[in-house]
């Protein structure tokens, strides 16, 4: 069974009344995983834009990667990870390579 981590983010109080809010990410992710089996370790939500590379709690999700400690990130939609493509190519070679 592999170890799950899911990243939930919203930017902006719209995000919340436009059906993205963290809880509906949330619900969504977990679904998946439980489709997957997959074991959900960690859970990480945060209101912070997305342009940012250094956001608290990708931060901690990032250190859990490099610990090895999980197998799979499970996100909403892509843009809730990044919606800075350079830092989306920044991000999928850090997890590539752990």
């Amino acid at each position: 069974m592999k170890t799950a981590a899911i990243y939930c983010r919203v930017s902006t109080e719209d995000q919340e009344r436009e059906g993205t809010s963290l809880q509906t990410q949330l619900e969504a992710c977990l679904s998946y995983c439980q489709d997957k089996s997959y074991s959900v370790a960690y859970r990480f939500s945060e209101a912070y834009s997305g342009l940012a590379l250094e956001r608290p709690k990708l931060n901690e999700l990032r250190e859990l990667v490099r610990a090895g400690d999980i197998d799979i990130i499970i996100v909403y939609c892509l843009d809730r990870f990044s919606r800075d493509p350079t830092h989306g190519v920044i991000l999928t070679q850090e997890l590539e390579k752990h």
